[in-house]
């Protein structure tokens, strides 16, 4: 018997379940490069079942249009999941959800405040609850999806054969206003979210323990032991390593190899020019942005080793040879060999590994590596302090903007400071300064003494002073400048403009009367 409209009768999970989408229906757009390509969305778990029918036809409708993709589509599932225990919960209508439309904001506004309040299942969340971006995605997706609904009601009424999402009414679009969802915290980076490099030194000590069998002591898993060496030398996204092909390696020429090497040694340019190739990683996150990057030595081994145990797996498991899969596979439920393997088994083993070999960071508490993305910020931040130019970073780390790129990056105070020093500080006659470079240093942090900045220079009266000198600055001794900026000139240049200068009645250019008007320093005058 068919299922009437309302009715929460649970159907046979076989006809809820999407094993897998793109393969069976090939009207569903598919990437090259799909992490969920092969993975079942299980609706059955989407209560009650209106809101179950209504949800797959809208999430169906927006993947035949390439709207969306299928990991999308999963991700919209698990947030429609709390919802529909608060419809469930609620015993709220069909579609309309309450007759009085007028009620509807009250009524989502307590959907919201449970939402809120709901624990997370995540170690290490901040006051045990769901973060703020976790709320605004759940929000998001709810409101969403009545949006769609209401603009395609009539489609919605034909095609689910439910009349009650003809009575949507624009009350349906305003479930919340501004300033009811939670604000998602940018969170400012800074040096304590780099990885130290004592702490990558640990680390890299104990990959031999993540391959180790477990008999052993070990943790017993060589390919997350390969997938972390990539990430600490490449600094590449966990899915662009996961979902990288058995044959990532595109080899350099050798007339060119010697100009390849990786920005600041990235990947670990060895000593041989001829041991450098491009890596081809699997970009899923911006469309169009590069996707290769030039490795040295060590990386290429690490791909070459993986490669043979990939082989040698294939064969031992009965699966076929592989040529255009996954260079890393997952262990389980994987008869085929051609699924990938995730960066949530990647994270649990690091956890284990970060147990067993006792990794600590420099307050004696066990390494926090829980955010795998801190490997891609410490490289980058590496490599920008390291002199290389921001394009080169950009594009070593697939970005589309360079504002994207300094995000990532960080400048530490020790480069900072050393890029300042750089400069030689004069005073005002064009002479060294005599206050020490490292004491400048403290009196002209840019960041807290703004005030101290002078049109050409700095002025570096200690703070616990008042000056007495009013506007004074260019002939006061603590007031210093480098060689980059403007020059007074020196006595005689100042003869020689006088000279030039129109005679008696005739009014010079505008132009020449704000140069000669304008404040230089004088030019040091030469050993």
């Amino acid at each position: 018997m068919a299922e009437q409209p309302g009715q929460d009768q649970r159907l046979p999970a076989k006809r809820l379940v999407a094993v897998p989408l793109p393969l069976l229906d090939q009207r569903i757009p598919r990437r090259e490069h799909e992490p969920l390509g092969n993975c079942a969305i299980h609706w059955h778990r989407l209560d009650p079942a209106w809101l179950r029918t209504a949800a797959t036809w809208w999430v169906k409708t927006e993947l035949e249009g390439n709207r969306i993709t299928l990991t999308t589509a999963s991700g919209r599932l698990e947030s429609l999941l709390p919802f529909g225990d608060f419809v469930t919960a609620r015993q709220l209508l069909p579609a309309q959800l309450v007759e009085d439309h007028q009620l509807l904001r009250p009524l989502m506004l307590d959907f919201l405040h449970d939402v809120i309040a709901t624990p997370s299942r995540r170690p290490g969340s901040r006051n045990g609850l769901l973060s703020g971006s976790r709320v605004t995605q759940i929000a998001s997706v709810a409101r969403g999806f009545y949006a769609f609904m209401h603009d395609h009601r009539d489609d919605a009424c034909t095609a689910l054969q439910d009349k009650h999402w003809a009575q949507l009414s624009a009350e349906h679009l305003r479930f919340w206003r501004m300033g009811d969802l939670p604000r998602s915290r940018v969170t400012a980076f800074d040096e304590r979210h780099l990885i130290s490099d004592e702490a990558l030194s640990t680390l890299s000590a104990a990959l031999p323990l993540m391959g180790r069998p477990a008999a052993e002591g070990g943790v017993g898993d060589p390919q997350a032991m390969r997938i972390l060496h990539l990430l600490i030398s490449t600094g590449r996204r966990v899915s662009e390593i996961c979902l990288m092909s058995t044959d990532p390696l595109i080899p350099v020429p050798l007339d060119h190899a010697a100009d390849a090497v990786p920005p600041g040694g990235a990947g670990g340019a060895g000593a041989d020019s001829g041991a450098i190739a491009k890596l081809r990683y699997t970009q899923t996150k911006i469309e169009g942005a590069p996707d290769t990057i030039f490795v040295g030595a060590d990386v290429i081994s690490v791909i070459e080793e993986q490669q043979q145990w990939r082989r040698e797996h294939a064969a031992a498991a009965g699966h076929p040879a592989p040529v255009n899969g996954y260079l890393f596979v997952k262990y389980q439920n994987n008869h085929r060999g051609d699924r990938p393997y995730t960066a949530g088994l990647l994270r649990t083993q690091l956890r284990k590994l970060i147990e067993r070999a006792d990794l600590r960071d420099s307050s004696g508490a066990l390494l926090d590596l829980s955010s795998t993305h801190r490997f891609r910020h410490t490289k980058a931040t590496s490599l920008i302090n390291a002199g290389v130019p921001l394009h080169v970073v950009q594009r070593y780390l697939g970005h589309s903007s360079p504002e994207m790129t300094m995000h990532y990056a960080q400048t530490l105070d020790t480069t900072a400071k050393a890029e300042f020093l750089r400069y030689q500080k004069l005073t005002a006659t064009g002479q060294p300064a005599t206050v020490a470079a490292d004491d400048l240093y403290d009196l002209m942090a840019l960041d807290a003494r703004t005030d101290r900045v002078l049109p050409n220079g700095w002025c570096t009266l200690p703070p616990a002073q008042t000056c007495g000198k009013g506007n004074a600055c260019l002939t006061c001794d603590l007031f210093v400048t480098d060689r980059r900026l403007p020059r007074r000139p020196s006595p005689g240049a100042r003869r020689t403009r006088a000279a030039h200068r129109p005679p008696p009645g005739r009014t010079p250019s505008a132009h020449r009367i704000a140069h000669e008007r304008e404040p230089r320093l004088v030019e040091p005058s030469p050993p």
